[in-house]
């Protein structure tokens, strides 16, 4: 997997009429991460909140606007943290079966 989909519910347009439409989404590339190494397990995270931040700011400082950006993110996190947690633990499977096959690779070659 190189990206990941995150979508903000903008869709409370009673808050404001610009805020009205179709859900803001933003992708997250995974490509240049290692996701098996905890350091790109941490950027990814990062990368995922950065992008919800993104996503559903209103560029307000009024309580209602700051009140929907912090519900927006939480349902924008709620939705993509679930897959960016399955990538990590494909990636981490992926190096499980890789440092086996390796094991096995070298006991072989101890005969």
């Amino acid at each position: 997997m190189s990206t990941l989909s995150i979508t903000g519910s903008l869709l409370l347009s009673l808050l404001s009429p610009a805020m009205a439409g179709e859900p803001a989404s933003a992708t997250v590339e995974t490509h240049d991460l290692d996701l098996a190494v905890p350091e790109d397990q941490t950027r990814l995270e990062t990368r995922v909140r950065s992008a919800a931040r993104r996503i559903c700011a209103t560029n307000s400082r009024s309580i209602a606007d700051l009140q929907f950006e912090r519900e927006c993110i939480a349902n924008a996190l709620s939705g993509a943290m679930p897959a960016a947690e399955r990538a990590i633990a494909e990636a981490q499977a992926g190096q499980r079966v890789r440092s086996a096959a390796r094991a096995r690779g070298a006991r072989s070659a101890i005969r």
